[in-house]
């Protein structure tokens, strides 16, 4: 009965770390992107429409972290991809996909963000080449 009543106590200071760790990143997640909303040279036009896309929510809930390679798939014109290259920083980098199709109604816009950002590449490829 000790050794049951050990290993339950064991077991939960276990899941007890693993919580305060989660929860750790979760915050660190969360102040990272808060950061990059907040970033001088984000484009202003792009923050006024945080509140229809909720980014906060979305890449904390994500977990990025600095330092973190992420692959944004049919990134269109790269406006989460503007948010996440601020978060991971520079020891991170972002690959913004998207199909050949997507030039149509991208434009030059996620070439001139790449060109921008400089941790970020552009990869313009059908999903089935990835």
């Amino acid at each position: 009965m000790k050794r049951i009543i050990k290993l339950g106590i064991s077991g939960l200071a276990s899941s007890l770390t693993l919580f305060a760790l989660h929860s750790a990143q979760a915050q660190s997640s969360a102040d990272l992107v808060a950061a990059a909303l907040a970033h001088p040279d984000r484009p202003s036009e792009e923050a006024q429409d945080d509140a229809r896309r909720m980014p906060l929510e979305v890449l904390s809930f994500a977990g990025l972290s600095a330092g973190m390679d992420v692959l944004e798939m049919e990134a269109g014109g790269g406006w989460y991809t503007e948010i996440m290259s601020r978060a991971v920083g520079a020891g991170g980098s972002v690959t913004m996909q998207n199909p050949p199709a997507f030039e149509s109604f991208t434009g030059d816009a996620d070439n001139d963000r790449a060109a921008r950002l400089s941790n970020v590449t552009l990869s313009t490829t059908n999903f089935d080449e990835l």
